[in-house]
C-alpha cells in the first residue's frame, strides 16, 4: 500500500470516526441543531460566542448538519453583515482544513478516486478558471464547498489565493442567508415564505442559461 492510499484510509477512518462520535454525542446529550438552540449557545458563551460559532460552521461537514441552518443562525445571532461575517469565517476554515487535508493525501490518490467528467475538468483547467469557479461556487447559495476545496486543492491553486477567494464568495453566500435569518427574528409565517421562495429562485436562476445546464448535465452523466 503506497503513502498516499494509506494517507488517505487515515482520512476516511478518522472522518467516519469523528462523524460517529458526533451522532453518539447528539443522541446521548440530547444535542438539538436548530436556531432557537444556537442562539441560546451562543448568547450563553458571552464573548466566545462568535469564535465557537465560527468553529462549529468549519466544522459542518463531521457534524452532519446542514449548512444553511448555520448560516441562517449567523443572522438571527449577530444581524445580517456580522453574521455574514463570522460564517464566512467559518466556511473558510472548513475549506482551509479539507484544503491542507487534500493536499496531504495527495493529488493523485484523490483524482483516482473521483469520477471521469469532474477529473478531466480539474487536470485541465487552469488558475484563473478555478478561481473564477471557487468564487462562483461558494458564492451560490446551494453546494458542497468542501469539494470545491478539495478540486482548488487538486488544481494545484495556492493556499493564500484559495483562502481569500473562497472567504469572498462565502460572504456573499452567508449575507444572502443570513439577511433572511435577520429577518426572520420578528417576521411572519408569510415573510418566511417569501424569503424562503427568494432564496430558491436565486438558486435556480444559472440554470436557465442552456450551456450551463448542458454542462452540469455531462458532468452527471460522466459521472
Amino acid at each position: 500500500m503506497s503513502r498516499q492510499t494509506r494517507n488517505l484510509v487515515a482520512v476516511m477512518a478518522c472522518l467516519a470516526t469523528a462523524m460517529g462520535a458526533a451522532a453518539w454525542a447528539r443522541s446521548a446529550y440530547g444535542i438539538e441543531w436548530s436556531p432557537a438552540a444556537l442562539r441560546e449557545f451562543v448568547d450563553g458563551a458571552g464573548i466566545w460566542g462568535p469564535l465557537l460559532f465560527v468553529l462549529l460552521i468549519s466544522l459542518r461537514p463531521v457534524l452532519v448538519v446542514p449548512s444553511q441552518l448555520f448560516l441562517i443562525s449567523a443572522g438571527i445571532c449577530f444581524g445580517t453583515l456580522e453574521g455574514a461575517l463570522y460564517a464566512a469565517l467559518g466556511i473558510t476554515l472548513g475549506g482551509v482544513l479539507a484544503f491542507q487535508l487534500t493536499r496531504w493525501v495527495g493529488r493523485d490518490a484523490v483524482l483516482a478516486r473521483m469520477p471521469p467528467g469532474l477529473r478531466g475538468a480539474l487536470e485541465g483547467g487552469g488558475r484563473t478558471p478555478v478561481l473564477g469557479l471557487l468564487f462562483v461556487g461558494a458564492a451560490y447559495p446551494v453546494g458542497p464547498v468542501v469539494w470545491l476545496s478539495v478540486g482548488a486543492a487538486l488544481a494545484g491553486i495556492a493556499l493564500p489565493s484559495f483562502a481569500v477567494t473562497l472567504f469572498a464568495g462565502g460572504f456573499v453566500r452567508a449575507t444572502i442567508y443570513a439577511f433572511f435569518g435577520s429577518s426572520l427574528v420578528d417576521a411572519d409565517f408569510h415573510e418566511m415564505l417569501l424569503g424562503a421562495v427568494a432564496i430558491g429562485v436565486v438558486a435556480m436562476l444559472p440554470l436557465l442559461h442552456p450551456r450551463l445546464r448542458a454542462y452540469v448535465w455531462r458532468l452527471v452523466r460522466e459521472s
